[in-house]
């Protein structure tokens, strides 16, 4: 059963009872309301999106606070009118009643959202589409997600699956990292990191080899460090001796990050550094679990570097594990904000490594985003919304 689906039977089954509480907004709806929701609901299921719209029309006449009537309008647009149409529903309805963001509204247009970029032509917005709906239970998009990493058209489906924990896409993409030769395969191991596949950390370790290409190498070292494999020490320190300075970068602060000491005099020097992107790799490692460390003053310092990447992972990374991350929320905010497409897509690629708590502060911003005109923005919005709704981990 897809999310829509489900959607509706539980808001016809909730309707149907004569109005079990769907959220704390709004009054209550009438016996005779509760009846035409039901109808409503019932014509919704049956395909009439618009005679649905219409009886949430007549509710919301009465009772403009009903947020029962509104859940109906909202997906009743969705099925007629699609998601811009619903998004103009629910904002046109905040104001009248004066409140917090709605989080379950919401929560539904993000779902909408996915479900009609799970369609996409495009192969990169298809997959990440249907890697949030799996993520949120979707059985329909998690078998098309197979699907589309069994046909070998995009090596993003297998990403996509291994981040979610599948097994079979984790051993093809393991494979891929230690049969890549000269071919960059920092994907593969950026994805099998991400999902915390610290099996796969001794092939990621043979990646080291110097003969391979200088992004799969700085790709593992990133990756061993947050693996958290101890025993892969031997292969770091071998990587200090890399012909390649990034990937002695790389490997000093995996080591920092796994508590060995070999390059502390290293990391020392990174600290001080002038270049920003260098002070944030030396405090990264210890940002964890230190709320109020030293460290927070040099990334609060790195927020106002030269470069706007630099600035954004040094907001990221307050937001995370900073308890004050000062003005983190705002340099993130610009980033999301600027005019340039890949600068908003950078920023909202980070959406899903910061807390709810965070998110949640600046909902409007998020709002904005699923009107993006990028699709991978607006999908990185939908999955943060839901974050907030607590239907993403």
């Amino acid at each position: 059963m897809t999310s829509q689906s489900r959607f509706i039977t539980a808001m016809l089954t909730s309707a149907l009872l004569a109005r079990l509480p769907l959220a704390a907004q709004g009054p209550a709806t009438s016996p005779r309301g509760a009846q035409e929701l039901a109808k409503g609901w019932v014509a919704l299921a049956g395909g009439r999106a618009g005679e649905a719209e219409r009886a949430s029309d007549a509710l919301l006449k009465a009772t403009p606070r009903d947020h029962d009537a509104l859940a109906l309008k909202v997906r009743a647009r969705l099925a007629g009118r699609g998601v811009s149409a619903a998004l103009d529903t629910y904002e046109a309805w905040l104001p009248t009643v004066r409140q917090r963001e709605d989080v379950f509204l919401l929560e539904t247009i993000a779902t909408g959202l996915l479900e009609s970029l799970a369609s996409s032509a495009d192969l990169s917005v298809r997959a990440r589409a249907l890697e949030i709906l799996s993520a949120i239970g979707d059985s329909n998009a998690m078998a098309r997600l197979n699907a589309m990493a069994a046909s070998g058209e995009t090596a993003q489906g297998d990403a996509a699956l291994a981040r979610l924990g599948d097994a079979a896409a984790v051993k093809r993409l393991a494979g891929r990292v230690k049969n890549g030769g000269a071919r960059d395969v920092s994907d593969a191991i950026d994805a099998l990191r991400d999902g915390d596949v610290k099996t796969a950390a001794g092939v990621i370790a043979g990646a080291l080899d110097p003969s391979r290409p200088l992004p799969t190498k700085m790709a593992a070292a990133r990756a061993l460090g947050q693996l958290g494999d101890a025993s892969r020490v031997p292969q770091l320190k071998e990587a200090l001796k890399d012909p390649d300075p990034p990937v002695r970068v790389m490997a000093a602060a995996a080591l920092a990050r796994l508590g060995d000491d070999s390059a502390a005099d290293l990391m020392r020097t990174y600290a001080n550094s002038p270049v920003g992107d260098l002070r944030l790799i030396a405090v990264e490692a210890g940002a964890a679990g230190n709320p109020t460390g030293p460290w927070v003053g040099v990334a609060t310092g790195v927020l106002q570097d030269p470069d706007p990447l630099v600035r954004l992972r040094a907001a990221e990374l307050l937001l995370q594990h900073a308890a004050d991350p000062g003005a983190a929320g705002e340099v993130f905010a610009q980033a999301l904000g600027d005019t340039n497409p890949a600068m908003r897509y950078a920023a909202a690629q980070r959406l899903d490594h910061l807390p709810a708590a965070a998110l949640e502060r600046d909902m409007a911003t998020l709002r904005r985003l699923l009107r993006d005109a990028s699709p991978l923005v607006q999908i990185e919005a939908a999955g943060g919304l839901l974050r907030v709704a607590g239907a993403l981990p």
